[in-house]
């Protein structure tokens, strides 16, 4: 439908869309949306970490000395940073790559 709507008849005038209104031809769609979608999933995944963090400073704390449920705090917790390295460090080497291909992923305002 898109495309569709973008064809031009030889001869006649052309259309043009609406100031704000991205089309092929700004070729910045694509890139807005990883760079949105790299953002949305680094912020869920912080704040998924601050979610187990939490979660496991509580059964921390509840554990009354039962060492089976400070184990498991004490995994909790450790898997959480490990996850939050992981997120980190995926999103470096997502920007890593996009500054090697040319695309620039922290360009989230259109013009």
């Amino acid at each position: 439908m898109k495309i569709l709507s973008q064809l031009q008849i030889p001869g006649e005038r052309s259309l043009d869309a609406p100031t704000g209104v991205p089309t092929a031809e700004s070729g910045t769609t694509l890139s807005v949306i990883i760079a949105w979608s790299i953002n949305l999933l680094l912020i869920a995944g912080i704040v998924a970490t601050l979610f187990f963090l939490i979660w496991g400073g509580i059964s921390w704390i509840t554990s009354g000395g039962d060492r089976e449920k400070l184990d498991k705090a004490r995994k909790t917790i450790t898997f959480a940073v490990i996850g939050l390295f992981v997120v980190l460090l995926s999103f470096v080497i997502v920007q890593t790559v996009g500054a090697v291909i040319g695309i620039d992923l922290n360009g989230l305002v259109t013009k």
